[in-house]
């Protein structure tokens, strides 16, 4: 496989998993606290606080997966290997880390109200456990291009990549 062909499967990839992350946040945050909340909320009913918690689940799930995106491109596209210190780009690469996890937090806790729809806080430990772990970490390392192959934490416990 050549690098240009290499290059469109990992962009393929991350839009898989970054839509595979959004269905698997919405399915489990719905079956898990989703009747009860809807019908502990006012003038709200099941049907409609899941199409409400589909909206917040799709956002959240598409900024993640930009953060993904960001990270391969720039990885790809921008970053250069010089010399063996130029080598590490981890400080941009846990920015990223950083900012996937405010995102996974900070989108239910701000667009949740201006939905209208409650929200349960193990809603929050599960979107940064799917968004943050697998929609950024084991993505960046499955995704991260050769010459960065180890930037991302914990990418030396995976030894074959594609």
């Amino acid at each position: 496989m050549n690098r240009m062909t290499r290059t469109v499967v990992k962009i393929f990839l991350i839009a898989a998993v970054t839509a595979g992350t959004t269905a698997a946040a919405y399915y489990l945050g719905s079956n898990v606290t989703g009747h009860a909340l809807a019908t502990a909320s006012d003038n709200m009913n099941y049907s409609r606080w899941l199409e409400k918690f589909f909206t917040l689940t799709r956002a959240t799930g598409l900024l993640n997966g930009l953060c993904a995106l960001s990270w391969f491109i720039a990885a790809r596209f921008f970053f250069t290997v010089d010399e063996a210190q130029g080598a590490g780009k981890r400080i941009f690469w846990a920015t990223l880390l950083c900012a996937s996890a405010a995102i996974s937090v900070g989108v239910p806790h701000v667009y949740a109200p201006m939905l209208g729809i409650k929200l349960n806080g193990i809603i929050f430990a599960l979107f940064a456990a799917i968004f943050t772990g697998a929609g950024y970490w084991l993505l960046t390392i499955f995704t991260t291009p050769l010459a960065f192959k180890y930037t991302p934490l914990g990418a030396q416990l995976f030894g074959r990549r594609f």
